[in-house]
């Protein structure tokens, strides 16, 4: 093994307000420097994020860039994006050179979500194939996958994940969809989501008082599709504000919360509606401030009794500080999460789960809070030790690959 520090290569969608994507960043990242304290990390995103910047990580483009305002990008318009997508190839090719790994940090990253072939499907594949043709190895820790509903963004996908050296999956049902896809190999493992790394705040969570807190976490839902459907996105207000109105009707205090910044607009839309019909009850409303990280996420929901989330990452941070939750999820991962910690019952699907059902299971999860809460903290609790014996896996790998 050479004496020279390691150059480690951070890929994914950072930089685009989700929470949830700088939490995994941030928790690889701590993992590396206290076992690697003298490597290079990079991070290989399109945008800078707010973990990159508080890390102090040099930030590298996903995509290699051809102006539009020049020749370049003429050229480029009138060849249908060849040019570009030269370029892109060229760009990894020459990045992963300079690289001693590549690893993908935790978020979903074999699902098409509102993704389109070329997107997020397209990268993976082209940064797999380029550190494959210069010998380095790449590995996927602690990923979401599936569903992958577009037949090209499944075949980019699956054949990136051939290609990498390792794969981990955040839950079971994720290492069994790429098993069934033929993307996944006998050794590969299931550790949690990485985010369960970061530390909980020093506060505890607050008991059952006199007048429950209710954390409810909004999201900016328009459907699986990368096509914005604006009827889902509506019923989806409708049943929230209809659910807060409740709360606020029966007593209960409502924080209102965010996983990624593009939610704040779904936040103001069910807050608009529940001043608009219960002006009288807005005393019950917290000040609605947005959480800039898991961090402060998570000092929030220290300060309720329990959690009803959309966001998968919305989940984790709720079960990070010990707090019970619902789920009203848009894919397996919350329910199958919500499983594993002995709240099964607690999870629906967002597009199902009327008035009725999120009425019953608060009243069940209110009385039930203390003894649920004991069963999460447990759990909780091995994840961590889980997720340690995986970093001690990648920095054997990186070991070998130098």
């Amino acid at each position: 093994m050479s004496s020279r520090s390691p150059r480690i290569g951070l890929l994914g969608q950072f930089g685009i307000g989700n929470l949830g994507n700088e939490a995994s960043l941030e928790a690889m990242v701590g993992a590396l420097r206290r076992r690697l304290s003298t490597a290079e990390l990079l991070c290989i995103s399109d945008r800078v994020g707010t973990a990159s910047v508080a890390l102090g990580l040099k930030t590298l483009p996903i995509r290699a860039s051809l102006n539009p305002a020049n020749w370049a990008g003429l050229v480029d318009r009138v060849l249908l994006g060849f040019p570009s997508r030269l370029a892109n190839i060229g760009h990894a090719l020459a990045t992963t050179r300079r690289l001693d790994a590549v690893i993908v940090p935790g978020t979903g990253a074999f699902d098409d979500f509102g993704e389109r072939p070329t997107g997020l499907p397209y990268d993976w594949l082209r940064w797999c194939c380029a550190a494959r043709l210069n010998g380095k190895p790449v590995a996927f820790a602690s990923v979401g996958a599936g569903p992958i509903r577009n037949k090209l963004s499944r075949a980019f996908m699956t054949t990136a994940a051939r290609w990498a050296t390792y794969r981990s999956f955040r839950d079971t049902p994720s290492l069994d969809f790429m098993r069934e896809a033929g993307a996944a190999k006998q050794h590969d493992a299931v550790y949690p989501d990485l985010a369960f790394l970061l530390p909980a705040p020093a506060a505890p969570v607050s008991p059952g008082g006199a007048q429950p807190a209710v954390a409810v976490g909004v999201m900016a839902y328009y459907g699986w599709s990368e096509q914005r459907d604006h009827g889902v996105y509506q019923r989806y207000v409708e049943t929230m504000s209809d659910y807060v109105v409740w709360l606020l009707e029966t007593g209960r205090r409502v924080r209102f919360v965010i996983g990624a910044a593009s939610d704040e607009g779904a936040v103001a839309d069910v807050r608009a509606r529940v001043l608009a019909r219960a002006p009288h009850l807005s005393g019950g409303l917290f000040p609605f401030e947005a959480a800039r990280d898991l961090h402060e996420l998570m000092a929030q929901f220290s300060g309720v009794d329990i959690a009803v989330v959309t966001r998968f990452h919305n989940v984790v941070a709720a079960l990070r500080v010990g707090l019970p939750v619902i789920s009203a999820g848009y894919a397996q991962k919350n329910a199958t999460l919500l499983g594993d910690v002995g709240l099964g019952e607690f999870s629906c699907d967002v597009e199902e789960c009327g008035l009725d059902w999120l009425r019953e299971r608060t009243e069940r999860l209110i009385s039930e809070r203390e003894e649920k809460a004991a069963a999460v903290r447990a759990r909780v609790a091995a994840y961590g030790e889980a997720l340690d014996a995986q970093c001690d896996r990648l920095v054997a790998l990186l070991g070998r690959a130098r």
